[in-house]
């Protein structure tokens, strides 16, 4: 084998070994960003809170005093705003799982202003924008295609360390 041969074999391998490593991670973060991971960590943590400041009957009372002259319930939560509907919540067995169950909804199908690289970009630099991002439905398509993408690359690295 020639020099050439052997160079090319060795960084080949390297990005072979990196690729597998960042499938890995791809892997793992886009199984943490899955919508069916997050929401019940999250409904369960937000729901507890609310439960520990308010008294779900009285919750109850002020909800069905305020659906009386509307069907949805608006709420400002950070920079957006949360709709409720009134039947939904008068039908829920327990309010605070059923709120907290639609603020994360919010959250994770949130729409940026930026391409997903971008978004993590600004949530990693300096000024820290966008934070959300890296638990959302954004990131989490990002992630999955990165996958396929590192499969492809992976499959073809090996194909060639055959060869």
């Amino acid at each position: 084998m020639s020099l050439l041969e052997n160079l090319g074999k060795s960084i080949g391998s390297m990005i072979l070994i990196i690729s597998i490593v960042g499938l890995v991670f791809a892997y793992g973060f886009a199984q943490a960003t899955d919508y069916d991971s997050l929401k019940p960590v999250f409904t369960d943590l937000t729901a507890s809170q609310l439960k520990s400041v308010s008294d779900s009957e009285q919750l109850r009372s002020l909800i069905n005093q305020q659906c009386l002259s509307t069907d949805t319930i608006t709420m400002p939560i950070g920079n957006t705003m949360l709709e409720l509907d009134c039947k939904e919540l008068q039908s829920a067995e327990d309010i605070e799982k059923y709120a907290s169950g639609k603020i994360f909804d919010s959250f994770y199908y949130k729409e940026y202003d930026c391409s997903a690289i971008e978004c993590l970009q600004n949530a990693l630099g300096p000024e820290k924008q966008n934070l959300g991002v890296l638990v959302s439905d954004k990131m989490h398509s990002l992630l999955e295609t990165m996958m396929i993408y590192l499969i492809a690359d992976i499959s073809m690295l090996l194909y060639l360390q055959q060869a």
